[in-house]
């Protein structure tokens, strides 16, 4: 009986290995390699975009040329997104390619006085304010 036993319990060691290795190992399993180009909305590859799996610790950047490569799996989700432009979640489904494109971000920027020391808000100053163009910079060379 002892043998018995001794059997059983080497013979369930021997087997839950490769079961406790292919459980833990199918997280991995259907994730397959995706690949893509970031794009703005004037067709520029975007460099330097962040593309993140969502829900983990999984990203990459974009090449100069806007590619990129990434382990995903069908289900996942995939942001991308750039300095200057909209986020975007974009859904994997069975491709293995996903082209993005980013629209550019709009947003106001308050006007900005240089004065001889510092910046300041044209709405924080008091007292008399000119206003500077390009075309008073370009009137020529003066020599004397």
């Amino acid at each position: 009986m002892i043998v018995t036993q001794f059997k059983l319990t080497a013979c369930i060691r021997t087997f839950s290995f490769p079961f406790f290795l292919l459980f833990y190992c199918s997280s991995s399993f259907g994730q397959q390699k995706i690949t893509g180009i970031v794009r703005s909305a004037d067709s520029l590859p975007l460099e330097g975009a962040v593309i993140i799996v969502k829900n983990s610790k999984q990203g990459t950047l974009s090449a100069s040329d806007g590619s990129f490569s990434i382990a995903a799996k069908p289900g996942d989700v995939l942001i991308v997104s750039s300095v200057g432009m909209v986020k975007k979640e974009v859904l994997i489904r069975d491709e293995a390619q996903v082209n993005v494109i980013l629209s550019f971000a709009i947003t106001n920027v308050e006007e900005v006085v240089v004065i001889g020391y510092g910046t300041a808000k044209k709405k924080d100053l008091t007292g008399a304010v000119a206003s500077v163009s390009a075309k008073d910079f370009n009137n020529g060379i003066y020599s004397s």
